[in-house]
C-alpha cells in the first residue's frame, strides 16, 4: 500500500469550543497515527484556544505574532514546519468525518492530483438554522462549485502536495480574506491538477449574523483582486 504522511494545518483565533470538536474528530480518524501529524497556528488567542491545543498529543502548537488577523499567514507558519509531502488546511470550526483522511488518500493516489478540495457541509447551532445560518450554509464555500467552474478552493478543506507550495510559493503575508482563491488560482494556471472529493467532508459552524456581516465585507472587498 502507497504511503501518504498528511500534515494538518488550522489557523485559530478564540475559537477554544470549536476547535475542541475538530481535534477530537482528528484523534478518531480510522488512520494509522504515524502517517499524519496537527499543527495549530495561533493567532493572538485570548480564550482557552491554546491550552486546549496542548493537551492533544497529535499536535504541535506555534503562535503567528507578526501578522495578526490573516489566517494565511498562520498557514504559511504551518507549512514552514510541516513533515509531511502532503498539507492539508483545515479551519478550526470544521469538523472532519472519521474517514477523512482516507478520503483524502484515495483522491491523490486515483485522480493523480496535486491538489484536493474536499466537501464542506454546515452544522447548526440548535438542530434548525437561524436566518443567518440558513445564508451562510446556502452562499458560502460552495467547494464543488468553485473547482469545477472556476478552478479555485478555499482552505476550509483543502489538500495541497508540499512540492506545490514550493513550486508556486506561500500565500500572501497579512491577507486577511481571499488568499486561498488567488493561490489555488494561480498555481491552476501554473498547470497543477485540482480535483474535487465528494466524500472528504467536513462539518463546518455556520455562522451567525455578526460573524457572517463581517465575512461578506471582508469577502468583497478581496473580490477585486480575485475576480
Amino acid at each position: 500500500m502507497t504511503k501518504l504522511f498528511f500534515s494538518i494545518i488550522i489557523p485559530v483565533y478564540n475559537d477554544a469550543e470549536d476547535l475542541r470538536l475538530t481535534l477530537d474528530s482528528l484523534e478518531k480518524q480510522e488512520f494509522p497515527r504515524d502517517l499524519f501529524e496537527v499543527i495549530v497556528v495561533d493567532n493572538g488567542s485570548d480564550d482557552d484556544s491554546v491550552t486546549i491545543a496542548k493537551e492533544y498529543s497529535l499536535n504541535k502548537v506555534i503562535v503567528e505574532e507578526k501578522y495578526l488577523g490573516s489566517p494565511y499567514s498562520c498557514r504559511n507558519r504551518g507549512v514552514q514546519i510541516a513533515n509531511g509531502e502532503h498539507i492539508i488546511f483545515l479551519d478550526s470550526t470544521c469538523v472532519p468525518i472519521i474517514n477523512w483522511l482516507k478520503e483524502f488518500r484515495k483522491a491523490f493516489l486515483n485522480k493523480n492530483a496535486d491538489m484536493v478540495g474536499g466537501r464542506v457541509a454546515f452544522r447548526f447551532s440548535d438542530g434548525m438554522p437561524t436566518a443567518s445560518e440558513y445564508f451562510d450554509s446556502i452562499t458560502n464555500i460552495r467547494i464543488k462549485e468553485s473547482i469545477e467552474g472556476r478552478g479555485v478552493a478555499k482552505t476550509a478543506n483543502l489538500a495541497v502536495k508540499k512540492e506545490v507550495l514550493e513550486k508556486v510559493g506561500l500565500f500572501e503575508e497579512g491577507r486577511r480574506s481571499g488568499g486561498d482563491l488567488l493561490w489555488t488560482q494561480k498555481a491552476v494556471s501554473k498547470g497543477f491538477l485540482l480535483v474535487y472529493a465528494e466524500q472528504a467532508i467536513v462539518y463546518k459552524k455556520a455562522r451567525q449574523f455578526k460573524e457572517l456581516f463581517k465575512k461578506q465585507w471582508r469577502d468583497s472587498k478581496a473580490q477585486p483582486a480575485i475576480w
